[in-house]
């Protein structure tokens, strides 16, 4: 049927193209006619204007002495003579013309002889010649010519009309043949077509009740056989793969559960065992069960909860929680381990984002850590960064937006379809590279589907991917958000503390925090100086940096877990300026204990300290003479005013939004924060040593940067970066801060950008370096 219509079309679009080209050849004919009569009508003209002509000559002609007067008389008569020849030639020169010319040639002749035989005499003065009939004949035949030219005009007008009726006829015939045949075929075949296409639809939906009844063609028919008989086979497939998963995930579930219940028992052992009194190679042990154990315990925990939502068991505890404390606690547990690789993390949230939320927070937070977990485990280099956003939409909810944008290694085109089924991983050969079960993303999308959103990925392989979790859900009130536990009260216990960090302001600030509470400290400024003195002496707490030369805080840690000093392994807590709380997962994988942010906050410092001290062994150890309090320095409404210095530095080093700040200046913030440190610290002189030392230092530091950032040295600007900002963030320049914070972040992204801020920096240090010395003097002298 298809090709009849086919057929018929083709027939018709033939008698419209056959009409139209015969019509159309009329016209070039009727053309070329009106040009040759045009081209007549000229030759005429030209033969009147040479008559015209000779008649001027003979009246204007003198005595024959002027030679001037003969050439022109000679010249004449010729072109009348050529163009009656052409006249003559002209195949489109019609009998009537010719009937013209044969009156006019002898006029002329006799008219041109009686002139010629006077010039050729001598004559003074040419004969006159009455040339009006000759001028009547040329006139007669011109208007002859023109009305031949009007009639030939109109026959060519009504020659185009007619073919335009034609085509427009033929078209409009061959668009109701298609029509009539068209709406003929779609009945005589999308008819039963939707039959069977319904009858599929209704398998899909599990409908097998009905099948396809078709009467038409012969193909549609033999497709709604094959479509009948497919839905049983797919009824029983279907069957047995619900069959199956149900089984699979009742097993899953009973094995996850049953091996769960003596991990915990061994985990809790374990955790307990190393509570109690053990030699070095006893702790080591127990840690090493300890720490495999919760690894473990991980992927039981994946495989469980995987079970529950393929079971339908899946529950969700709605509770309002506070999204940037969220979002801070699962940036803490991959940070570590990001800045071991020499990732920069990132977190954007939009201004128009509500930040307290009603959902499962503890969900949430598992959504976005598998997310942040697979972008740091598969970046090698580069930045990961976390935008936050959200809109509203029907029903009073939320549609929550958190993208996870990565520079790694991207996804191969052919496997992004499988993304997100259980157990699939990019790499599953043998020899892979990355580790894993393959259920992280999996539960991640069914736990975001739990939630009214999903999961989508973009991304391109060697160039990195961006994965987005949108996430429905319902405003809510500060009020709502459960408070916090109270702070832990500061140990009175002394501790032998030893400091890894490579700042010698940070140096110097945790010294004086640490004496003021009565600990014993040692200071040293790298990794492998760290690892010599652990093993030299005995510490109860070790706080280490993250990034030093020579040796790097993580690896420092584990040369410590991997050959613990012969007097007992220390507790280990990291030092970042990135982050404000302890990253478990790289601690567990490193092998530290606890985490301590940039600038060190005294509820935090205390909560260190009392863990460090409920887990230290008893040393007779007489207590630091603790410095006296002195006065404050400043006037109180500085002193006041140093509350706002402390919030401004953690948003300068966390980029988060302190908490009603109080305004206050970059001078004002440096006053105040060295007032609260000399109330702690008690010791003027130190004070304005560090602030001496940081204004001596900051020349130099600038211009490390201006040459790393001439050299095209990303990483170290961002290292110095990063120093620089925790050195000025402690001692209260949190405008300067914020600017080394932009700077690191801008030299891992847009390190075309450095150049601006660099001269921010160059113009702000000025006023700090006033600031500071002045400080300094006036501790100095007090």
């Amino acid at each position: 049927m298809l090709s009849i219509g086919f057929l018929l079309t083709l027939l018709g679009l033939a008698v419209v193209g056959t009409g139209a080209t015969v019509r159309i050849r009329s016209l070039e004919e009727s053309q070329e006619t009106l040009r040759d009569s045009h081209t007549v009508l000229a030759q005429i003209n030209e033969l009147g204007d040479s008559v015209r002509a000779l008649d001027r000559i003979s009246h204007s002609y003198q005595q024959p002495g002027n030679p001037r007067s003969v050439d022109m008389f000679h010249a004449s008569p010729g072109a009348i003579t050529e163009n009656i020849d052409e006249l003559r030639r002209n195949p489109a020169t019609d009998p009537v013309v010719m009937s013209y010319l044969d009156q006019v040639e002898p006029l002329v002749q006799d008219w041109i002889g009686t002139l010629g035989a006077a010039v050729t005499s001598g004559a003074a003065k040419l004969p006159d010649n009455d040339t009006e009939p000759l001028e009547s004949l040329i006139s007669e035949m011109h208007r002859y010519e023109e009305a031949q030219i009007r009639v030939q005009m109109k026959a060519t007008k009504d020659s185009s009309q007619r073919t335009r009726q034609l085509i427009v006829a033929l078209s409009v015939a061959t668009a109701l043949m298609v029509a009539v045949v068209t709406r003929w075929i779609t009945l005589r075949i999308t008819t039963p077509a939707k039959e069977v296409t319904a009858a599929a639809q209704r398998v899909l939906e599990g409908d097998l009740s009905r099948q396809a009844q078709v009467t038409g063609p012969l193909e549609l028919a033999q497709m709604a056989r094959a479509v009948n008989a497919s839905t049983v086979m797919m009824a029983t497939a279907r069957d047995e793969a619900l069959a199956a998963a149900a089984a699979k995930s009742a097993f899953l579930a009973a094995m996850s559960h049953e091996i769960r219940t003596p991990m915990n028992a061994v985990i809790g052992m374990t955790g307990l065992l190393l509570d109690t009194d053990l030699d070095s190679r006893q702790r080591e042990l127990v840690e090493t069960v300890h720490s495999s154990g919760g690894s473990l315990l991980v992927i039981i925990n994946d495989i469980l909860d995987f079970s529950k939502i393929e079971a339908g068991e899946l529950s969700l505890d709605e509770q309002p929680f506070d999204l940037p404390g969220c979002l801070q606690q699962v940036m803490n547990l991959v940070t570590l381990t990001a800045e071991a690789k020499g990732l920069h993390l990132s977190t954007h949230l939009a201004p128009d984002c509500p930040k307290v939320l009603a959902g499962d927070a503890g969900r949430i937070r598992q959504i976005l850590l598998n997310l942040l977990g697979n972008a740091v485990k598969f970046t090698d280099h580069g930045a990961i960064t976390v935008n936050v956003s959200a809109s509203a939409v029907s029903s009073g909810q939320v549609a929550l937006q958190i993208s996870v944008r990565d520079t790694g290694i991207g996804i191969p085109a052919d496997r992004m379809d499988r993304l997100f089924h259980p157990f699939f991983q990019v790499d599953a050969s043998i020899g892979r590279r990355y580790a894993g079960t393959g259920l992280g993303l999996a539960i991640s999308q069914r736990l975001a589907e739990a939630m009214g959103g999903g999961i989508t990925v973009e991304s391109r392989l060697r160039q990195g991917s961006t994965f987005t979790v949108t996430l429905l859900l319902r405003p809510a009130t500060l009020r709502e958000v459960p408070s916090k536990p109270p702070p832990v009260a500061p140990p009175t216990q002394p501790l032998r503390v030893l400091v890894a960090e490579d700042n010698p302001v940070n140096q110097r600030v945790a010294e004086l925090l640490l004496e003021r509470r009565g600990h014993r400290v040692h200071i040293v400024a790298d990794g492998a100086a760290a690892v010599a003195a652990a093993h030299a002496d005995p510490y109860d707490l070790v706080l280490m940096d993250v990034q030093m030369p020579v040796m790097d805080g993580l690896t420092a840690t584990e040369r410590i877990r991997a050959d613990p000093p012969v007097h007992g392994t220390p507790r280990i807590v990291a030092l970042s300026a990135n982050v404000m709380v302890d990253d478990r997962t790289a601690g567990l994988r490193a092998g530290m204990d606890d985490f301590l942010a940039k600038p060190i906050q005294e509820p935090e410092l205390d909560a260190v300290l009392a863990t460090a001290a409920a887990t230290a062994e008893p040393a007779d150890l007489a207590p630091a003479a603790p410095k006296p309090v002195g006065a404050p320095v400043w006037p109180s409404e500085v002193a006041l005013a140093g509350l706002a210095g402390y919030a401004a530095r953690a948003a300068a080093v966390t980029g988060s939004t302190p908490v009603r700040p109080i305004p206050t200046g970059e001078p004002e913030n440096i006053r105040a924060c060295v007032s609260g440190l000399v109330g702690e610290a008690g010791d003027p002189a130190r004070l304005a040593e560090i602030l001496h030392n940081f204004v001596g230092r900051l020349p130099d530091v600038l211009d490390r940067m201006e040459h790393a950032a001439a050299a095209g040295d990303t990483r170290g600007l961002a290292r110095l970066a990063h120093s620089l900002k925790g050195s000025s963030a402690t001692l209260g320049a949190n405008r300067f801060a914020g600017l080394c914070a932009e700077l690191e972040t801008c030299a891992h992204e847009h390190p075309a950008d450095s150049g601006r801020l660099l001269d921010d920096l160059h113009a702000q240090a000025d006023e700090v370096s006033t600031v500071m010395e002045a400080l300094s003097t006036e501790l100095a002298a007090a």
